[in-house]
């Protein structure tokens, strides 16, 4: 049997991110991302030239333009993220019945706070969304248990991400503001979401020659086929490269949108 708890306290300063329309609208370190060009007329070419520089424009832009924003990745977020880290194990061996162990992994944040540039500090504890890089969804834990008897293997994983709420830009219910410019509260919840995932494998340990070291294996994701929780996000929400929560409904940093996955596979050792 072993346990251990670590507890952690980590400051960063710069992380890289895209600002959200809303926090740059608040943040006046952050204002310089969006121009109006001008009171009830649409911007010139030489006005969106000069905003865009040498940045690549991947699509074409609209016909008329009212305003302009710059969304790109900066040296923006400063973070203050405590919490613990817990992991225990626990092995068991029996002759005839073969080799037991249980394992348990979670990560509880206490405290996950943020500002941008220079500007007020705010919890973003236990929501997802609100900066497009970091996820910050409170409590997230796995289970295991496995089995083992000679060429043969099993194993069983639950995962667990807790309740939350989404503070996208695409919430339903809107995000309240403080007078600070700062989010402190509302957003929509998220469900907390489980999974089961399987593992059979066959070590082909008794087999002559090259290959007695080679294993077949089934694979299960999602055994019960469980869908993600549903999470609303609008274009410019959580649209990092790990989601496409805008087109997708839900949210990649806890979730999956697979569903049930079966893999069998060789893998060939020699």
């Amino acid at each position: 049997l072993s346990l251990s708890v670590t507890y952690f306290n980590n400051y960063f300063k710069g992380g890289v991110t895209s600002p959200q329309i809303a926090s740059v609208l608040t943040n006046a370190s952050q204002n310089y991302r969006l121009v109006f060009c001008n009171a009830g007329a649409p911007c010139t070419q030489a006005q969106i030239a000069a905003f865009i520089g040498n940045v690549p424009i991947v699509q074409p832009l609209p016909a008329t333009v009212y305003y302009l924003f710059d969304q790109r990745q900066a040296n923006a977020l400063n973070l203050e993220v405590r919490g613990l880290d817990i992991s225990g194990s626990y092995t068991y061996s029996s002759e005839q019945a073969g080799n037991f162990s249980a394992g348990l992994m979670a990560t509880n944040f206490l405290a996950f706070d943020e500002s941008l540039g220079g500007g007020p500090q705010f919890s973003v504890l236990n929501t997802s969304g609100y900066n497009t890089t970091f996820p910050s969804i409170g409590l997230q834990a796995r289970l295991s248990l496995q089995w083992a008897l000679d060429g043969f293997s099993a194993a069983v994983v639950s995962r667990y991400v807790g309740a939350y709420r989404n503070w996208s830009s695409g919430t339903i219910n809107p995000v309240i503001v403080s007078s600070a410019g700062v989010p402190a509260g509302g957003g929509d919840p998220v469900k907390a979401n489980i999974t089961f995932d399987t593992h059979f494998a066959y070590n082909l340990g008794g087999l002559d020659g090259r290959f007695g070291a080679s294993q077949i294996y089934v694979d299960v994701s999602n055994i019960l086929g469980s869908d993600p929780p549903f999470y609303n996000a609008g274009p410019s929400g959580n649209n990092s490269s790990a989601s496409n929560s805008a087109t997708t409904g839900f949210d990649a940093y806890g979730a999956s949108n697979l569903g049930r996955v079966i893999s069998v596979g060789f893998r060939l050792r020699h």
